[in-house]
């Protein structure tokens, strides 16, 4: 499983969790099943542009909402995850 998948994912959930929204709320909003979005945030679905973009209409963010890791901590023993991060 691709580490930015996994990342992109977990913005979604918390971002869905903070507003309140329920999967099937969100699924309502996108047009998408519950299970495909389940997949999404556990970093299980590849997304397309188009499905990112409905995500986050429904989810009233910018992409750099969903793109900004900074409150990651890159310090973490999560190798992986820092490495998907790193500026090369």
């Amino acid at each position: 499983m691709s580490d930015l998948k996994k990342i992109i994912g977990e913005k979604i959930r918390n971002i869905r969790i903070k507003k309140g929204l329920t999967l099937q709320q969100l699924g309502h909003l996108t047009g998408h099943q519950a299970s495909y979005l389940t997949e999404a945030e556990l970093g299980k679905r590849n997304l397309s542009l188009d499905s990112l973009e409905k995500i986050m209409n429904a989810l009233e963010i910018k992409p750099g909402e969903l793109f900004d890791f900074r409150e990651l901590d890159l310090n973490s023993s999560d190798f992986e995850t820092r490495s998907v991060l790193e500026v090369r």
